[in-house]
This record gives structure tokens, C-alpha cells and sequence, in this order.
């Protein structure tokens, strides 16, 4: 797997020829951040001053993020794409995934010589984009505005509270069980878009990528999707699945029926 190296950023992708569809300014990059709430309520001054800072890094599928050179020196957002947490493996294993990072999901390092992804590889599991936030100019805009300490503490609370749920969700339970909590975990963890012609929740994790997070085949993953599909909760897009009824998908992750209104239903065999 390729690392990326320091150097390389929006101006030196291989494809050249796509850099003005990728072109991000500061407004972009404002964007991308306020999906975190840990700067959801920033001031535009202040976040202003931190975007002018940070820089779009862009990483192809499969391409690993270099920890060892952000060393409490770098932080991330995911603007799009899929961040795959992988334990290392020796050369003849193939690593076990962990978690994912979605959009608008963060890594944060304040600490000097800590490994940004602790004892994790970081590798994108489609086409990528993140926002490099410099920790220094991060500790910065923190320093000048202490109140805005708490609000970094608190998302980053919230997201590692919702990735141990969803790591147990992973490795619990049979597998309808196991697929059904992961793809509400992250429909709540890192999904904020609706669909333009129905209020469906999109999540953008395609059947592969659910997949390879939970170590199973294809083929059983889109068993379990069908019959998601059939309950009429989720409906399967290309590259990525839509979320009919999240509260209805939550109570059959729970309780095994289907609930949509005040109708509750089991599942057909």
C-alpha cells in the first residue's frame, strides 16, 4: 500500500488533468469544517483563520495516509470519501479492519511525538479528500478562544463514543445483526445528506465497502441488504445505500421488527 508522502497535496495529484475539479478554496474548506461540530459554531473570523491555514489532501483508493510524519504536527477532516483504520499486519496477512472515517468525521493529534492513528493504519478506501488542519494553528485559535476547547472535547467525545458502539456492533451478534447495526451506526455517525427526491438518508458506503469493514463476502452482504431492502428500510444505490427510515432501521436493529409508524411487523422468513 502507498504512502502519502508530506509533500503531496492538491497541486501534485497523479491526475493532472482532474485538479480543477478539485480545486478548493478557503470557503471549501469553512464548509468541510463546520460539518464537525467541534467547529460548527466557530466564528467565521476565527474559522477564517484557521481555513487560511489548512489544505486540501487528496488520496486514492488504497493510498495510506503516512502516520509517522504527522506526529502531533497534523489533523484531519474527511470532506469525502471513506478513511479505513486497519490493524498492521506482516506482509502475508491481510489487516483487519477496524472503523471507518466518513465525511465530516475527525483526527485529531495535540500531542507531541503521539502517532497521529495511534497503533492503527490509516488507508483510503475509495477516492479521498481531507482537510489538513496544521495542530499548531489549531492550538492557536484554541488558546485565543479557551471556550472553544470544549467544543473539540465534546465531538471528539461523541465520534469515539459512536465508533466503540459500532466497532461492538461489528464483531456482536449474528450477521443480519452485525450488518444492520454497522449501517446505522454510520448513517448516524457521519451522514447528514438527504435524498433529492425522497427524504431518505444517504449514506454514502457502498455494498463493498460494508464488506471489507465487516470481513464478509459480497455476496452475504447483499443477502442481508436485500433483506433490508425488502423491509422496505434501506434502498441500494449505486456507491452508496439510502436510509428510508432511520428510526424505523434503529427499532429493527434493537428488536428485531419492523416498525414504520405505528405498524410493527416482524421480518418475513
Amino acid at each position: 500500500m502507498p504512502l502519502l508522502s508530506p509533500s503531496r497535496h492538491l497541486h501534485g495529484v497523479r491526475d493532472a488533468g482532474r485538479q480543477a475539479d478539485r480545486v478548493e478554496g478557503v470557503a471549501g474548506v469553512e464548509t468541510a469544517l463546520r460539518r464537525n461540530n467541534a467547529f460548527a459554531n466557530w466564528p467565521d473570523s476565527t474559522l477564517g483563520r484557521l481555513g487560511s491555514k489548512c489544505r486540501v489532501v487528496w488520496l486514492e483508493r488504497g493510498e495510506r495516509l503516512c502516520r509517522e510524519v504527522a506526529r502531533g504536527t497534523l489533523s484531519y477532516v474527511v470532506q469525502s470519501g471513506w478513511l479505513m483504520l486497519q490493524v498492521p499486519s506482516r506482509k502475508e496477512d491481510v489487516p483487519s479492519a477496524v472503523a471507518m472515517l466518513g465525511e465530516g468525521m475527525m483526527v485529531c493529534s495535540l500531542m507531541p511525538d503521539k502517532n497521529l492513528f495511534g497503533s492503527f493504519d490509516a488507508s483510503a478506501q475509495r477516492e479521498t479528500a481531507l482537510v489538513e488542519i496544521p495542530s499548531a494553528a489549531l492550538q492557536r485559535q484554541l488558546d485565543e478562544s479557551p471556550h472553544l476547547w470544549a467544543d473539540l472535547a465534546l465531538a471528539l467525545l461523541d465520534q469515539e463514543e459512536g465508533l466503540l458502539a459500532t466497532v461492538v456492533g461489528q464483531a456482536t451478534g449474528t450477521v443480519a445483526q452485525r450488518v444492520t447495526r454497522t449501517l446505522l451506526q454510520y448513517t448516524q455517525l457521519c451522514s447528514d445528506h438527504r435524498d433529492e427526491h425522497t427524504d431518505a438518508v444517504k449514506v454514502r458506503m457502498s455494498q463493498d465497502e460494508l464488506g471489507t469493514l465487516l470481513q464478509l463476502s459480497r455476496k452475504t452482504v447483499g443477502r442481508e441488504l436485500r433483506a433490508l431492502e425488502g423491509l422496505d428500510l434501506i434502498v441500494r444505490r449505486y456507491n452508496h445505500i439510502l436510509v428510508r427510515d432511520l428510526v424505523a432501521l434503529q427499532h429493527y436493529a434493537e428488536r428485531g421488527t419492523v416498525d414504520h409508524g405505528s405498524n410493527a411487523r416482524a421480518p418475513s422468513s
